[in-house]
């Protein structure tokens, strides 16, 4: 036996063969050496483990040999590798291999073998399988664990394993590599590094995807080893999530996927974890905070996982990172909802609160991901979804983003459709998702036309399936219908007639390519213009019809294809294949889609009728007919109607949209059965429906003709109404011959049926009036005797019955009385009489029944005023009135005939007192105008409806007007409009209509009226504000006020009151233009607008009206708004941090304008005492919204307020009345009547109140309105303070000398006498300049009423201030008390400051109502008082006084003097201050004058008893008065000098008297001339009461001039009274 040189010292005794086996040299053959080492294994394979085997060690020696390890043959290899098995397996437990360098290189062979295993159809697969068997059956591997180097061994053995796994190796295979792998680690101490990284990279998912049957065989091991491999699994964790460590296998970039397959394999692996992942998912680093929420998503809703009850604080965490910062993550959380919802539904408890929050989120995919996760479990099963998740994706129908309303209502579609007639679905689980259907067609309400396109879409694949048979189909369509809400019901039939109205556009386009040439290219543009308006994005819509254009021109297979799918008489399959021919020109599904393929699938899903052909319609019409007799059975959802209703209303719908459908004669007879039932309703669909599919049925169906006929005059003889209505009109569609004749004889039947006595007196009017419209040159001119006997005189004027007695103003329909509903048809008789004349040239017809109506409305209804007719029947008549003469307007030739003033009383309608008349009108108003009939000064009507008491009505007239303006935007851009036609189209051109018709309405009397100003301004933006919405006709608007403005009203032309008004709602419009328009453009319009004739007068002399006559208050009011809105836009131009500061300065005055303040505490707004335009912001809304009772409330002129019912005709005369300057109103009565509102009174009431210290009535109740203090009264001094400085200023004026106050009282009197002798700043000069601005209030000096208490005038003079006697109501403010002889005087310097701060600031306007209400008789003599805030009593500004502290003391007590006082509480009526009224003339004001001051004292019974005796007796403008005080003054200063002479002192007085008694004959004058207004304010229409106004004029007033003569002739006097006055001077010592 030979050996070799390296194993001749391993072998110590010769070589034992197992007894059949031949020697086994180095030197055989290699077939020969094989065919030995078979035997060989084969012997070895045979031995037992009991046999003893020791006398084989030195052959199992020599097969370790490297001439059979390294042995070229693979067999040779494959032989020794499964000896050496068996020799383990024999000489187990103790191996023949000593050293471990043997061991070593003995595995490491064994590895290499193993790779067999790879290919099991390889020849040697058997001996390959048991080499594996052996090794794990005897756990050979096991002795390689004392190995130094065992872990390559093992690295090496696992790497093989998992590389050669595959889909051919039996269970058997795995299962025996499982059991090699497994005691290597279950056995050992620890699991090496590289060996885990082995195990671990095969859970990866891609090595999953590269060998899954590795994946499984690492799940497999780890599962069976998982509690000796989990510490080194969790040691690995530490390193890579605390540690940071990292690997040179991709292991660590993938730690989160293998944490996650780990927890699938087996969850207790991960217990150390968990807590390391819940750090991480608090962590800064978004991108680790989005791989751990992944990772625990996947954990906690994996069906098997239970780790959400196990683990609640990871849970919780898990909860918190739906609200975190990053979208992506939040994204991340709410696609896991789904499988949280399918496979833990105890977690939704947790889910919903955090699905509420992330379903509002900011992001629209985070809201997207939240309704596809909800509708995809509920596609899974229904019975895991609450209500609220359903709510949830409900809301989000309604989302701002396209793509977020696509997803909800698809879900709710695929909901709808995987769970409508479900066998399996229970039905409380039916009923919960019973709304879809609802909800899914309500979308169709949207503006956005790519919703609608999906409502059509779903509707045509779900709601109704177009892959239905024809029965199940119609079935489905009528249970839709009979189901859903009326809104949807709505929905369907706009949507039918949308598809219908693009259908035969596309069929007018077909119809282009049979024309010529030259009128083919002119006529396709257009088409495709207005076809593209029903497709996405119209502008890219067109390019792409155009290519469909082409290919019609050049393919005509695809013209022939479409041409069948418009053709009224295709059926659905047809449709079906027609499509797919056409869009198989423009690409298929499998290739790319084009942005042109999906504008035509678009289209053609718009087109194609794919539910309803005419096999349809003839099985619905069968359907609908079994339920009207009541043999199909009722659908189990029933809805608001019965389902024979809702049926017959889908036939009605169907008719007019496929009338080609129902031509057919079994059609046809069923529609004649139905018409011969009982139910009126019932036969009265039958004859809608014939009349709109039965054009030329006598041809074509001659014998349903014949059977037709006499039903349809039965019916126009003694049906209904309505049946009449609708047999006269299908008599007129279905006969094409003898018409003529069959009409005439239906005529002489129905005449004689007119008379209120006959039984179908009713019938016979509506027949009547449908003939004279259908057929008027026939019957118009014929039935004119008839109209004006039988209509005019036997109905209209007639009140023959009494009406059912009513409660209300309005009632049901059956409770309407006979001859009211005739007197209503026989109104809508006369106007279809006037609509067949419409083509004559006699208008005396119209212009009868014109004063006929309108005399209707303006008596409320009752036209006779026999006051026999009910409150509910005169509402039912005054608008069949109203609504008949917008059928008449609808005529231009009628509409001419309409004056202005009866336009502007049928407007009056929409403001009637009945909310169901203001309703109808509002409606039948939007009708005329939505289809362009109604002329464009109509629209103007809705600017009234701001004063509808019910919000639900303002807001629906919102929509009206929106609607009808973007209607005539659409129309022009659609048409070429010329400039003449663009007044009459242009929605901007209803502005002049809305200012014209504001300035007549009664509600606004004049100028004075702040309550009618601000009505008037939110009746003007409730209309310019859908007008200037997007900014770009701004500078036209502008332009056209302007232009209105140097017109004159041609209603009017001569009456300036009436002007006026029309300039103040200009200046009001243009104020809101400027102040509340977004981004206002002040560039110059380059066009000239027109303005309607009809309402404006050009005149004679050019008019430059560029001032604004509205009160200063209203202008203070825009000029705020307008400071507001540029601060806010340099603001956020700027984006500075003050734009904070002015939203919460915004929100302090909402406060401080919200919350009442009494008169007492002081103002926020620091305001002119005597400035009553100064604006209010605690002005809300009409009080007649909030239903208050001032809504029934009349002002004094008798014309009711807004918000109310409004007498019409009384009301636009009284209005007319009020606006002639020369027509006097009634003097307003002693006891005016107190109007409650909401709106803030004018600052005058308030300063009347605070003297007369009338808290008792209405006006003066605190809690009315926050009212403004005047400066001096303001809020930044205390009390205390206050008190300190009135007792200082009392005690240096208790120190004057006594003869300062006899110099004081001569200088008075010289100034009473003279006032041409006034300083420099006298503001005699002042009020020269603006002496056409103060005339009018010299008529308003009229005894108050005995709700005010009566005012003392005082007379403007240089001498003394005569002022009430009473005590102040604050005990720390002295008053001045003239009388007394002992009087404390003032210095000369106290009184040099007052002349010195008088001067006019020439920056600010004179305000006429100040002036109005603070100027007494001598006010042009007389110095003004200097007010609180800088403001003069004349209405000019002040600059503010920069006075000393002694000037200041001294002061302050003289302005006490002059300024209101408010009374204490237990001050009488009769003992309470001097006040000033706000109804006296405008030379009534007070004035400051240096008075004689005294300690606060209770008055003397005598002073008391004069000053009561003054106010009961007398006015505080009597002439009297003042000639008394004057008296009394010279008196006093002769009692105080012995050395005066009296012959001076009566000369004096005598002077004085006689100016003061041209002074008091001017009063006489202007009262005598000037009325009145509203509420005893004199009316703004007389001529220049506003200061503003005037000074625009140019020109003074005719009483201004006067004025100022009286002023002249004054100082005259003034000259000789000085003279006397210095004579006098010289007389003294």
């Amino acid at each position: 036996m030979s050996k070799s040189r390296g194993h001749q010292r391993l072998v110590v005794s010769p070589i034992v063969y197992p007894q059949g086996s031949k020697d086994i040299t180095q030197d055989l053959p290699r077939d020969e050496l094989v065919r030995r080492l078979k035997v060989l294994a084969r012997s070895f394979q045979d031995m037992e483990q009991e046999e003893e085997a020791t006398q084989y060690e030195p052959l199992a020696l020599y097969l370790i040999s490297n001439f059979f390890f390294k042995h070229a043959s693979k067999d040779v290899r494959l032989l020794v590798a499964c000896c050496i098995a068996d020799i383990f397996r024999v000489f187990a437990p103790e191996a023949p291999y000593r050293t471990a360098e043997q061991l070593r290189i003995i595995f490491q062979f064994l590895n290499k073998q193993l790779w067999g295993l790879e290919n099991v159809d390889g020849p040697s697969w058997k001996r390959y399988f048991y080499l594996l068997e052996n090794l794990a059956m005897v756990k050979s591997y096991n002795i390689c664990m004392e190995l130094e180097d065992c872990n390559e061994i093992f690295v090496e053995l696992f790497n093989v394993f998992f590389s050669i796994a595959n889909e051919y190796h039996s269970p058997k295979v795995r299962t025996f590599m499982l059991d090699v792998m497994c005691p290597l680690i279950s056995e050992n101490d620890a699991v090496p590094p590289d060996l885990l990284e082995v195990i671990l990279a095969n859970l990866l998912d891609s090595k999953k995807a590269e060998n899954p049957h590795a994946f499984q065989m690492a799940k497999e091991l780890v599962k069976r080893t998982a509690t000796s491999i989990e510490p080194s699994i969790q040691a690995f964790f530490n390193n890579v999530l605390i540690l940071g460590k990292t690997t040179e296998t991709e292991l660590a970039s993938n730690t989160y996927e293998l944490i996650y397959q780990l927890n699938t394999i087996s969850s207790t692996l991960l217990l150390s974890v968990l807590p390391q992942l819940e750090f991480k998912l608090k962590s800064n680093d978004e991108r680790e905070r989005l791989a751990v929420t992944n990772l625990l998503g996947q954990m906690f809703s994996n069906k098997d996982s239970d780790l959400a009850s196990q683990n609640k604080p990871l849970w919780n965490c898990f909860l918190g990172r739906f609200s975190d910062i990053s979208v992506g993550i939040r994204t991340a959380c709410v696609q896991f909802v789904s499988d949280f919802i399918i496979h833990h539904s105890y977690l939704l408890h947790d889910l919903i609160e955090k699905l509420r929050e992330r379903v509002h989120d900011v992001d629209e995919g985070v809201r997207q991901e939240v309704v596809a996760a909800i509708a995809k479990a509920a596609k899974k099963d229904i019975t895991n979804i609450s209500d609220e998740m359903l709510t949830l994706i409900k809301d989000r129908t309604l989302d701002k983003k396209w793509k977020i309303r696509k997803e909800a209502v698809l879900g709710l579609a695929h909901i709808y459709k995987k769970w409508f007639n479900n066998e399996e679905l229970v039905r409380s689980e039916y009923k919960r998702i019973i709304w879809i259907k609802d909800k899914v067609l309500h979308m169709y309400y949207q503006s956005c036309i790519e919703d609608r396109l999906l409502v059509e879409r779903i509707f045509t694949s779900t709601l109704v399936p177009y892959t239905l048979e024809v029965k199940p189909r119609m079935q489905r369509l009528l249970q839709l219908f009979a189901t859903v809400d009326r809104f949807a019901v709505k929905a369907l039939i706009e949507m039918m007639k949308c598809q219908h109205t693009v259908r035969v556009q596309v069929r007018e386009l077909m119809e282009c390519f049979k024309k010529g040439k030259d009128e083919k290219v002119k006529l396709i543009d257009p088409k495709l213009v207005a076809i593209s308006k029903h497709l996405p994005e119209p502008a890219k819509a067109v390019d792409h019809l155009k290519k469909l254009a082409s290919m019609l021109e050049e393919d005509l297979k695809v013209r022939s294809a479409l041409e069948k799918l418009v053709d009224p008489k295709v059926t659905c399959k047809r449709a079906l294949q027609s499509v797919g021919e056409v869009m198989k020109k423009f690409g298929t599904t499998g290739t790319q889609k084009t942005p042109t393929y999906d504008t035509l699938k678009t289209l053609m899903e718009r087109i194609s009728p794919l539910v309803v052909d005419a096999n349809a319609v003839k099985e619905l019409v069968t359907i609908v007919y079994d339920h009207v007799e009541g043999i199909a059975d009722e659908f189990e959802d029933r809805a608001e109607e019965q389902t024979e209703v809702r049926g017959l209303k889908l036939l009605q719908i169907l008719s007019m949209v496929f009338p080609n459908a129902y031509r057919s004669e079994g059609c046809f007879s069923q529609l004649i059965s139905m018409l011969k039932h009982d139910d009126d309703t019932v036969s009265d669909v039958a004859l809608q429906i014939f009349i709109n599919t039965g054009e030329n049925l006598d041809k074509e169906f001659s014998n349903i003709s014949s059977c037709l006929l006499p039903i349809l005059l039965s019916k126009a003889k003694t049906g209904t109404p309505s049946q009449a209505k609708h047999a006269v009109r299908c008599i007129n569609a279905v006969l094409n011959k003898n018409k003529v004749a069959v009409f005439q004889q239906l005529y002489d039947s129905l005449h004689k049926c007119l008379n209120l006595d006959h039984e179908h007196h009713l019938t016979a009017l509506t027949a009547v009036g449908e003939l004279a419209k259908l057929v008027p040159e026939q019957f118009c001119l014929s039935m004119k005797p008839m109209i004006a006997s039988c209509i005019v005189k036997g109905l209209l004027m007639q009140d023959q019955t009494e009406g059912t007695p009513t409660k209300g103003i309005w009632c049901h329909d059956n409770q309407v009385a006979e001859e009211t509903l005739a007197k209503i048809r026989a109104m809508k008789l006369l106007v279809q009489w006037l609509e067949g004349l419409r083509n004559t040239q006699d208008t005396s017809p119209c212009v009868s029944t014109i004063r006929l109506l309108m005399t209707m409305i303006k008596n409320e209804g009752d036209l006779m005023e026999r006051k026999a007719i009910s409150k509910a029947d005169m509402s039912r008549l005054r608008l069949a009135a109203g609504c008949a003469m917008l059928k008449l307007a609808q005529v231009p030739a009628y509409n001419d005939l309409i004056s202005m003033e009866q336009f502007q009383m049928l407007a009056l309608m929409i403001n009637d007192e009945c909310y169901q008349v203001r309703e109808s009108f509002s409606r039948h108003l939007d009708k005329g105008l939505s289809c362009l009939r109604l002329p464009l000064s109509y629209l103007a009507i809705f600017s009234l409806c701001v004063k509808d008491p019910v919000k639900e009505s303002r807001a629906k007239a919102k929509q009206y007007l929106v609607k009808n303006i973007q209607t005539r935007r659409d129309y022009i851009k659609q048409h070429n409009v010329e400039n003449a036609l663009a007044l009459t189209l242009l929605p901007e051109y209803v502005i002049p209509y809305t200012i014209h018709l504001l300035a007549h309405d009664p509600d606004f009397t004049n100028l004075k009226d702040m309550e009618g100003l601000r009505d008037t301004k939110e009746c003007v933006w409730f209309i310019l504000e859908p007008l200037v919405s997007k900014s770009e006709n701004c500078s036209f608007l502008r332009k056209l006020i302007e232009a209105i403005k140097q017109m004159k009203d041609a209603q009017k032309p001569e009456d300036r009151g009436i002007n006026r008004k029309l300039y103040a709602v200009c200046d009001i419009t243009l104020g809101l233009l400027m102040s509340k328009t977004p981004a206002f453009s002040q560039k110059e319009h380059p066009g000239k607008p027109l303005l309607p004739k009809q309402l404006f007068l050009r005149p004679r002399k050019p008019i430059h009206n560029t001032d604004s006559v509205l009160p200063k208050k209203m202008q203070e009011e825009f000029t705020q708004q307008l400071e507001k809105k540029k601060k806010s836009l340099t603001d956020k131009l700027l984006e500075s941090p003050q734009q904070k500061g002015s939203k919460a300065g915004k929100k302090t005055v909402r406060a401080d304008s919200a919350t009442p303040a009494s008169p007492t505490s002081p103002s926020p707004q620091k305001t002119p005492s005597g400035d009553e335009n100064q604006p209010n912001l605690g002005i809300g809304r009409r009080s007649s919204r909030k239903g208050s009772a001032s809504n029934g409330q009349l002002n004094v002129n008798g014309t009711e307020r807004k918000g109310m019912t409004r007498s019409r005709g009384r009301a636009l005369s009284e209005n007319n009345a009020n606006s002639e300057p020369s027509s006097s109103t009634s003097s307003p009565s002693p006891k005016k009547p107190q109007k409650k509102r909401t709106i803030q009174r004018p600052i005058k009431e308030f300063l009347t109140r605070s003297k007369t210290g009338n808290q008792s009535s209405p006006e003066s109740s605190p809690s009315k309105s926050p009212r403004k203090r005047p400066t001096s009264q303001s809020s930044s001094e205390s009390p205390a303070a206050k008190r300190a400085k009135t007792k200082s200023a009392q005690t240096k004026l208790a120190q004057a000398k006594t003869a300062h106050a006899k110099k004081l009282a001569l200088k008075k009197l010289k100034a009473t006498a003279s006032p041409s002798s006034s300083s420099s700043s006298s503001p005699v000069k002042a009020i020269a300049k603006t002496v056409k601005k103060t005339r009018a209030g010299a008529a308003k000096n009229k005894p108050a009423s005995k709700t005010n208490k009566p005012v003392t005038l005082v007379k403007k003079s240089y001498a003394t201030k005569k002022v009430n006697k009473s005590p102040s109501p604050l005990k720390s403010k002295p008053t001045v008390r003239v009388g007394k002889k002992k009087a404390t005087p003032v210095t000369k310097k106290q009184a040099s400051p007052i002349k010195k701060k008088t001067t006019v600031s020439p920056t600010k306007k004179t305000n006429p109502k100040v002036g109005s209400k603070s100027q007494s008789s001598a006010g042009r003599k007389a110095m003004p008082r200097k007010t609180p805030s800088g403001r003069l009593s004349n209405g000019l500004t002040s600059s503010p006084l920069k006075r000393s502290t002694l000037r200041r003391d001294s002061l302050n007590s003289l302005t006490r003097a002059s300024k209101p006082q408010r009374p204490s509480s237990s001050s009488s009526p009769q003992s309470s201050p001097v006040r000033y009224s706000p109804r006296k003339s405008v030379l009534a004001g007070p004035l400051l004058t240096f008075q004689k001051r005294r300690t606060p004292s209770k008055p003397s019974p005598k002073k008391a008893s004069t000053s009561s005796s003054q106010e009961a007796g007398t006015s505080s403008s009597s002439p009297m008065n003042g000639r008394e005080r004057v008296k009394r003054k010279l008196a006093e200063v002769e009692a105080s000098d012995e050395r005066s002479s009296s012959s001076n002192a009566a000369s004096s007085a005598k002077k004085l008297k006689q100016t003061t008694l041209k002074f008091q004959n001017l009063r006489k004058t202007s009262r005598k001339v000037t009325p009145p207004g509203v509420n005893g304010v004199q009316n703004g229409d007389d001529d220049n009461n506003d200061s503003s106004t005037s000074s625009s004029s140019g020109r003074p007033s005719r009483q201004g001039r006067a004025l100022v003569k009286a002023i002249k002739s004054a100082g005259k006097q003034q000259d000789s009274f000085n003279v006397s006055r210095r004579s006098h001077r010289r007389s003294k010592p």
